[in-house]
């Protein structure tokens, strides 16, 4: 697989991204009440093209990568996905496929994250058959962690990534 599929639910729709998607993700990741807990500081659009051409990137070698996130009516929301990022953490250990999220503040509260990591986790579940995901958190991060119990995930290991004390959480695959 080369591209990403696409994937619905009853209000979204989960798909690849597209150069179309660029503004929406510079937008997304130059907001700093998303990049607080995930970067830490708002990103640049240089480092938002950066990270469309590794979730395209993603999908060409890994055969999974992130999705872009919209509406049914087609308004962006934010991504969705699994990434191997080769992550520098001690304890060393590998996170892939690691799973991740972000979504607009305006799209914060609504369940929309929810519903799309559990449709991206049922469509890896399947396809990958990976026998586990992990996501790394940071420990002060309470929506996403409260994500990640919704969705299955457990806290594992403390690790230290980047300076910072971050939370590993795995979802075991019900499939496997």
């Amino acid at each position: 697989m080369t591209k990403a599929p696409t994937l619905t639910t009853d209000r979204l729709i989960l798909r690849g991204h597209t150069v179309d998607d660029f503004a929406d993700t510079a937008a997304l990741w130059a907001d700093p009440r998303v990049t607080e807990h995930i970067t830490g500081e708002v990103q640049t659009s240089e480092t938002s093209w950066q990270r469309l051409l590794r979730y395209e990137g993603h999908w060409r070698f890994m055969d999974y990568g992130y999705f872009a996130v919209t509406d049914r009516a087609g308004a962006f929301l934010g991504c969705v996905g699994l990434a191997d990022y080769k992550r520098q953490i001690e304890p060393m250990r590998s996170l892939a496929p690691e799973a991740g999220w972000a979504f607009l503040p305006n799209a914060q509260g609504q369940g929309f994250a929810a519903e799309a990591v559990n449709r991206m986790l049922r469509w890896a579940d399947t396809v990958l058959k990976a026998p586990r995901t992990h996501c790394i958190l940071a420990p002060e991060h309470a929506a996403s962690l409260r994500l990640a119990d919704r969705t299955g995930f457990s806290a594992m290991q403390s690790v230290f990534f980047k300076g910072d004390n971050f939370v590993i959480l795995t979802r075991e695959n019900p499939l496997f």
